[in-house]
């Protein structure tokens, strides 16, 4: 069976991840279709909109065949971590290539932006440090630092080409394991607030949510995601919003020595005390972070320090995969699970009981946390929710 994997965070699954869907099946006719998704928080350090099982039913419901949970340690991770969890991950459970969106649309483009990166990469990096001494934050760093060193038209500072490009960083460090496939994005850009006739980023979704303008929605996302988004309402269910959690948070920054907080995985040069002084000041979660913003951190690595912080992440936390966690599975996917396929070189489980390890306890601490302030559908507010959730088949 030839598979086309998708890195994904589906917050919620829209019609430009059907586009993407449809367009890989038309074009590359895969037997099946592996997502890798985000589990309850996101890669910008956010609590996901809906949880991870709704989100993997409503995948499932668009032609994903099979949804695996990114690991928590890479799924709340700058873009290169984020890139390689997801990109180690299809490769080691057997994966053929990869697809994602871009505003570039060309797979080359990618491919070579990345052959060129790896060979001037210690060039870049010391650039990038060097800039950031100006003050300036590391995102921006890195985009000047690539600019000058890699002659490619790669407008890496695209949200969307970004992703693609470092999933392509990672496909070639670890040998090139997967075919690279991009689709070209279709009108809305990853953070655009504007809702279009039938596409939308996920950002103008979360938004129009939040603003009760659910009207506007019902056209830019598959029936079974506008169905399930009013069963949230009608149940008077809350969606994922650091709002929520704000309290949870404030109470640990408050209760916690800033040398503990310190101590927490990605934080760094000091910030803790920033937090604890604006946790003293400020009543909401809006006004907690202009207060601890600067120049240096943006504002999404600062998200991810308190996702991290709110979970007790490490400050090391391993860093490979040895498992890959299936939420659930299609007919399609059930066989090419139990495929026996050569280049699978992880176990794949469906039941956290199977293995022991340092990464699915985080995974299950990050979710017993969202469990605990949010009410879902699934009823999932139990500490144990993930020991007693099975994958969602459909």
């Amino acid at each position: 069976m030839q598979t086309v994997g998708i890195i994904s965070e589906y917050n919620p699954f829209h019609n430009g991840h059907d586009h993407q869907v449809q367009e890989i099946k038309r074009s590359l006719q895969p037997d099946a279709i592996v997502a890798v998704m985000s589990g309850s928080f996101l890669q910008r350090g956010e609590p996901a909109l809906l949880d991870k099982w709704t989100r993997t039913k409503l995948a499932l419901a668009s032609g994903i065949d099979v949804v695996i949970e990114l690991p928590f340690r890479f799924a709340v991770s700058a873009a290169h971590e984020f890139a390689y969890g997801g990109v180690a991950t299809l490769a080691q459970i057997g994966v053929d290539a990869i697809s994602f969106g871009s505003e570039d649309g060309k797979s080359t483009s990618f491919q070579q932006a990345a052959e060129k990166y790896v060979v001037a990469e210690d060039v870049i990096q010391r650039k990038a440090r060097t800039l950031l001494e100006t003050g300036i934050s590391y995102p921006r760093a890195f985009n000047e630092a690539f600019q000058r060193a890699v002659d490619t038209e790669l407008a890496i500072a695209e949200p969307n080409n970004s992703l693609g490009f470092h999933y392509a960083v990672a496909n070639e460090k670890l040998g090139r394991p997967l075919d690279i496939h991009t689709v070209l994005r279709k009108q809305a850009h990853y953070h655009d607030p504007a809702l279009y006739d039938a596409i939308a980023s996920a950002t103008a979704i979360r938004r129009a949510l939040f603003q009760k303008e659910q009207e506007n929605i019902e056209r830019v996302v598959p029936k079974s995601t506008f169905d399930t988004l009013q069963q949230y309402e009608q149940h008077t269910t809350l969606f994922g919003k650091w709002d929520h959690f704000y309290p949870f948070l404030r109470f640990l920054l408050l209760r916690n020595a800033p040398e503990k907080i310190g101590s927490t995985f990605l934080m760094r040069e000091g910030i803790e005390h920033r937090m604890v002084a604006a946790a003293s000041e400020c009543d909401t979660f809006e006004s907690f972070m202009q207060f601890v913003k600067t120049k240096r951190f943006t504002w999404t690595a600062i998200q991810r320090m308190l996702v991290h912080l709110l979970v007790g992440t490490p400050s090391d936390p391993a860093d490979t995969i040895q498992y890959a966690r299936v939420l659930g599975f299609s007919d399609i996917g059930r066989e090419w699970l139990k495929r026996n396929n050569p280049k699978r070189s992880i176990p794949l489980i469906t039941n956290v009981k199977q293995v022991s390890d340092e990464q699915i306890a985080l995974d299950c601490r990050a979710t017993s946390l969202y469990a605990q302030v949010m009410n879902s559908p699934n009823h999932c507010r139990s500490i144990h929710v993930d020991y007693a959730m099975p994958p969602v088949r459909l």
